[in-house]
């Protein structure tokens, strides 16, 4: 006699049900200083390297892309050119006053559940401030998200620290550090203005806790042409670039992005790329004597 699924039934021949975590989530993740227009870069100005740029974003196809310096024209620019990407993030000033840290998701894969933005200063949710002798406001946009196949959260935070002063740079990592979730994974892009052997990176790689996707990649990462910043030649000068996460499984595929389109590079730094598996939250890690968060992003 044949008999229709059942409760428990090994065979169940209904849709399988989609169980939180049942999948590993993986995520193609970009991070790119768009270098703001300026007059004075010439044959280099925004409008002359802008489509080298949308060339770039849509050969990779991120799933999750943090910007740096990008004004306001600049990142409506590339959110007119990818409308199947949400964009989220105020300028330093507030509102829409000079650079952003945008974060660009693809709105088919990721949910979107909370974002905002804090500055790297003594009152960071006080838009505009800043504190530390830095000459310019710094900030951090963040968001969470759920992935919309296997409903695995995870969240993003997207930086770009102060390039002037080391002890800013060094507190702007410390806030950070102190806001950053720690009951999902996380992913951290920007441009820290900090090479590996300063101690911004150390700090955010040794004491947080932050994997560096380059050296944690399990796929072979070319011990040549890791410098992210070039000034528009081409040659790569120092690595300042990073995407770094806590909560990951594995990172593969690192690799910085050196192509011009149209014979033009997109901008003075090379973005970067890397694939990022994401753990259950549950199997999230934290440092003993990691930063405890002032304000867990939520």
């Amino acid at each position: 006699m044949v008999t229709g699924p059942s409760e428990g039934n090994v065979h169940d021949a209904r849709r399988p049900s989609k169980s939180p975590f049942r999948m590993a989530v993986r995520l193609k993740v970009m991070t790119f200083n768009l270098r703001r227009r300026k007059e004075s870069d010439g044959v280099n100005t925004w409008t002359h390297r802008r489509d080298a740029a949308v060339e770039t974003i849509g050969r990779e196809a991120p799933d999750l892309l943090g910007t740096q310096e990008g004004l306001e024209d600049q990142v409506e620019f590339l959110a007119e050119n990818f409308p199947g990407y949400g964009m989220l993030g105020e300028a330093r000033h507030g509102g829409r006053r000079d650079e952003f840290n945008a974060i660009f998701y693809r709105k088919d894969r990721f949910r979107l559940l909370d974002s905002g933005n804090f500055w790297l200063s003594d009152t960071p949710d006080v838009a505009g401030s800043r504190s530390w002798g830095n000459l310019v406001p710094r900030m951090a946009t963040w968001a969470r998200f759920i992935d919309k196949d296997t409903q695995q959260p995870f969240a993003h935070v997207n930086t770009h620290l102060d390039h002037l002063v080391p002890s800013a740079r060094m507190r702007g990592a410390g806030l950070i550090a102190q806001r950053m979730p720690r009951d999902v994974p996380l992913l951290v892009t920007g441009d820290f203005n900090a090479i590996q052997q300063g101690g911004t990176y150390r700090y955010l790689t040794g004491a947080v806790g932050l994997l560096d996707s380059r050296w944690a990649s399990r796929t072979p990462v070319s011990t040549k042409w890791n410098a992210t910043y070039h000034r528009f030649t081409g040659r790569g000068l120092y690595r300042i670039d990073y995407i770094l996460g806590r909560g990951i499984r594995e990172f593969a595929n690192y690799r910085v992005v050196r192509e011009r389109h149209g014979g033009k590079l997109p901008s003075d730094h090379f973005p970067v790329v890397s694939e990022a598996t994401l753990v259950a939250p549950g199997s999230v890690r934290v440092p003993v004597g990691a930063p405890t968060p002032l304000k867990v992003v939520a």
